[in-house]
């Protein structure tokens, strides 16, 4: 699976197979013309460009897409500095052992020794993610 298709398969779980988001919404947060696009994109007629990736995260709130990206990297996301986003230690430590147990989940669910190609990569994900949440809990640490 090439990379295209695992960020368009990503696309799909998240707004036809789950229905976390409505397309017509987020196509208009994103900016778009039409939600025809947006469709498109998830349904894999049109390639989607690594330059709208920011604007999905910000229509969608969802960090699973900029994780997508980074996965294949030695890099990880951290909030800029300066942002208004400031959350209290309890508040990432509780998102921090919410991802633990949707890693666990995961785990739990998948087929054992035999692990399909798509499962490698949700466990590799739901594993940036709980890295990801755990680091911003040693921020707030080092923040106060």
């Amino acid at each position: 699976m090439t990379k295209y298709e695992g960020f368009r398969t990503l696309l799909y779980y998240k707004f036809i197979y789950l229905k976390l988001y409505r397309v017509d919404e987020i196509a208009e947060k994103m900016g778009m013309d039409s939600p025809v696009t947006l469709y498109k994109y998830i349904g894999g007629q049109y390639s989607f460009p690594v330059d709208l990736v920011g604007k999905l995260y910000n229509a969608t709130g969802d960090v699973e897409f900029l994780n997508f990206i980074l996965n294949d990297t030695g890099q990880m996301l951290t909030p800029r500095e300066g942002s208004p986003i400031q959350k209290d230690l309890a508040s990432e430590t509780l998102e921090g052992m919410a991802a633990a147990g949707r890693l666990a989940e995961d785990v739990q669910s998948s087929k054992g020794n035999g692990l399909t190609e798509i499962e490698k990569k949700r466990l590799i994900n739901r594993i940036d993610q709980a890295h990801k949440e755990l680091e911003d809990v040693r921020m707030v640490i080092n923040r106060d």
